[in-house]
């Protein structure tokens, strides 16, 4: 597998599941990966917020850490609960690079933010506290964890065989394809990681997402299924539009809601659910 410019070529044959937002549910990915439909030679890509809401952000959390490289079976991009932590994570180490130099200006010993405790970085849907369960007490003990979900590429683009292209995108994109087969992104980060689509009041935004070639889907999550009018109480499915497909399935709501695990095949468009 090459990864360049964002973009994997898989090799003829070559099966490729992507797994909607997990948000803790290290249970549900289980069982989601043990399904018989899912081989082990296949390649399976998730899309971002593994953590968060759910009972076991922190397993899944490790899970990924030892699972999750450029060059195996698991790839991953990254989710806007991953960057809510990395922004937490460098405004902390900012503060403390001030409070240090004024320390040092009057001839005080400066403070390793790595030594400062875990609840230092303040962070929302409680991170703090489940690392500190899972044993991670300091700054510097969780700092691996932040640093791996830093590296972790905002989009990925795919082709399979039979000329199958697919953007993967945690909450939305839209870029344009220059001649040397690189990307110009046309809209910020902050879009790709944040962007709803949906406005809460219709079963489906108005907007689509716009090839960057012909044939080409975009792979999204971020904005759970069951939130959409009228889905309250199904079981959660994917939402396809005409260029985009929406796998958030809002795993960690409760069953009445409708929320369970999405896994969707890209060469086929067949889906494993969690039960």
């Amino acid at each position: 597998m090459n990864i360049k410019n964002n973009f994997i070529e898989f090799k003829e044959g070559q099966q490729v599941w992507v797994i909607g937002d997990v948000h803790g549910c290290y249970g549900q990915f289980m069982e989601i990966l043990s399904s018989p439909l899912i081989a082990e030679e296949d390649i399976v890509v998730l899309v971002g917020d593994i953590i968060d809401r759910g009972p076991d952000s922190a397993k899944m959390l490790n899970w990924a850490i030892e699972n999750v490289n450029n060059d195996g079976k698991y790839l991953m991009i990254r989710g806007n609960h991953e960057q809510n932590i990395i922004n937490d994570f460098r405004s902390l180490v900012e503060q403390r690079e001030r409070k240090n130099k004024l320390k040092m200006y009057v001839g005080e010993e400066p403070i390793d933010y790595r030594s400062l405790p875990i609840y230092d970085l303040r962070c929302k849907y409680g991170f703090s506290e489940y690392m500190e369960k899972a044993g991670i007490s300091n700054i510097g003990q969780a700092e691996k964890y932040i640093l791996w979900m830093e590296s972790l590429p905002l989009y990925l683009r795919v082709s399979l065989s039979g000329n199958k292209k697919f953007v993967i995108a945690h909450a939305w994109f839209e870029g344009e394809l220059r001649a040397d087969g690189s990307i110009k992104q046309i809209i910020p980060d902050n879009d790709i990681l944040w962007y709803r689509d949906s406005d809460y009041y219709h079963d489906l935004a108005e907007t689509d997402y716009h090839p960057m070639e012909k044939g080409e889907f975009l792979i999204h999550g971020h904005t759970p299924v069951p939130i959409f009018r009228g889905h309250y109480g199904e079981p959660a499915s994917p939402i396809f539009r005409e260029h985009s497909v929406n796998i958030d399935g809002g795993c960690f709501l409760e069953r009445d809601y409708g929320g369970r695990l999405i896994a969707l095949c890209l060469n086929d468009l067949r889906t494993v659910y969690s039960s």
